[in-house]
């Protein structure tokens, strides 16, 4: 798996899954853009898709943020978004991290689906420590 982490985060002395910098330079189009303070950021070529490219994202809140989502009203609804809004009804709107991939819409996978979004928000709130 190819990792690319940018951070901006003011704390020190926090397991750093992230390395320090001051902006984040994508690939394509490579042009860098600030990341703002307070937010960490990471992707990965976690394999979904099948040119290789980075597939996966983590935006980190470092101390929480208010978060607002607008879901779909049709009424097929992939797994990662039942939970996702599960989570912020369960939190009243707050938030700690959103993970993103691309390359898979993970949608129509029933509860198989539903275990594996609620198993990936598990495994990122213990390495972030939520």
């Amino acid at each position: 798996m190819v990792r690319h982490h940018f951070n901006r985060s003011p704390l020190s002395g926090r397991q750093n899954l992230i390395q320090h910098s001051q902006t984040l330079t994508i690939p394509k189009p490579n042009q860098p853009f600030a990341v703002p303070l307070g937010f960490r950021f990471s992707s990965a070529t976690a394999g979904i898709k099948a040119s290789g490219s980075p597939d996966l994202a983590l935006a980190e809140a470092v101390h929480g943020a208010t978060a607002a989502a607008m879901f779909t009203t049709n009424r097929v609804s992939a797994a990662p978004l039942k939970v996702g809004k599960k989570h912020l009804a369960k939190t009243g709107g707050r938030l700690s991290a959103v993970v993103v991939n691309s390359g898979n819409a993970n949608c129509a996978t029933g509860n198989d689906g539903i275990r594996a979004a609620e198993k990936v928000c598990r495994a990122v709130a213990d390495k972030l420590g939520c």
